[in-house]
């Protein structure tokens, strides 16, 4: 399991609007984990933003809705996007 990063005045909301904004940030890749504990890579999180946004502002359980981020800095193997099984960070 991956643990979510979260900064203490931070929504979830907001959270999704920042990743959606940059790629990566202080030298790491990052990426969204869903309410289901799985994570998605910045350009499918772009690509289906609508649906991300409204499942995590109406508290959704489909798996669409953003609990926190998570960095390669966090994680000592490799991780893939769960929707689009692409490599987000490879170690």
């Amino acid at each position: 399991m991956i643990p979510k990063l979260r900064l203490p005045d931070s929504s979830e909301l907001e959270a999704l609007r920042a990743l959606c904004r940059y790629e990566t940030h202080g030298g790491y890749v990052w990426a969204g984990v869903m309410d289901d504990g799985e994570l998605m890579c910045v350009p499918c999180l772009r690509d289906n933003y609508r649906q991300v946004f409204r499942e995590t502002r109406d508290n959704g359980d489909s798996g669409w809705a953003i609990q926190g981020y998570a960095n390669s800095g966090e994680s000592e193997s490799t991780e893939y996007c769960a929707h689009c099984n692409k490599p987000i960070w490879e170690h």
